[in-house]
């Protein structure tokens, strides 16, 4: 992916995320993970997109704009924080790992994207996505070792430990040993790197590169593009995964 290839995809999601309808979404993306979310979308064009985690609906609409003929199934477990009601949609608080999707979906499930935003098990979701054929996901919540609420792929790439931060409390935990080999198993894992940069320290008062952080697509900003500058700070290592067809080994439950 060079500046060449995503100038493009830039500017034309600049075009559409300045129309979009929620301008606050603290606590949700922001423009580096909407940018890559939108870009994978229009790359692979799925019939459906399951959405698993909604809070105000930006992703939704960004979905709903992206893909105007996709099925969209959006679940979260509260609807209460919702500002865009997508009249595409099919809203569901069912857990994701507890659908059958093959009957959900039927043969579309081979061109199926599950869009993973819901703070849970991303093991887990990954063992379920395999195992129900959909092939392709990106986890937004792709936290890096020391941080966040959730077992990301990233952590498990990345060492033999992680911490759970919930809320400021930390907790460590020994990640099992063929979580690893698992995911390489069965899966390809592309990082998306952040489109623009222009400091070396995180949210969490770190540094980027200390999280094995890419360099940024983008040095300079072309006028316009400010918005990356303002959400630089919620790039959190947004992952596009794409799962092997004849995927050595299963993921144990």
């Amino acid at each position: 992916m060079t500046p060449e290839e995503l100038r493009p995809y830039v500017e034309d999601f600049l075009e559409l995320y300045a129309t979009r309808p929620i301008l606050k979404n603290d606590g949700g993306m922001k423009a580096p993970h909407c940018f890559w979310t939108y870009y994978w979308l229009r790359k692979l064009q799925p019939e459906v997109v399951i959405e698993s985690g909604v809070f105000q609906g930006l992703s939704t609409w960004l979905i709903e704009k992206t893909l105007p003929n996709a099925r969209i199934i959006s679940i979260d477990v509260y609807f209460g924080s919702l500002k865009y009601k997508s009249t595409r949609a099919e809203y569901t608080t069912a857990d994701f790992g507890t659908i059958n999707w093959r009957a959900v979906l039927g043969p579309k499930i081979s061109n199926t994207l599950a869009f993973i935003d819901d703070h849970q098990n991303n093991y887990e979701r990954l063992q379920k996505a395999y195992n129900e054929g959909i092939p392709y996901l990106i986890f937004e919540d792709n936290y890096p070792t020391t941080h966040g609420d959730v077992l990301s792929l990233k952590k498990i790439l990345s060492g033999d430990r992680y911490i759970i931060d919930v809320n400021g409390r930390q907790t460590w935990y020994t990640i099992p040993a063929n979580f690893r080999t698992n995911i390489q198993n069965l899966c390809s894992y592309v990082e998306s790197p952040p489109v623009y940069l222009d400091t070396n320290i995180t949210r969490w008062g770190d540094s980027f590169q200390s999280h094995g952080c890419q360099s940024p697509i983008f040095s300079q900003l072309e006028p316009g593009w400010e918005i990356f500058k303002e959400d630089q700070l919620d790039y959190t290592f947004l992952a596009f995964v794409t799962i092997y067809k004849n995927a050595a080994s299963n993921v144990p439950a």
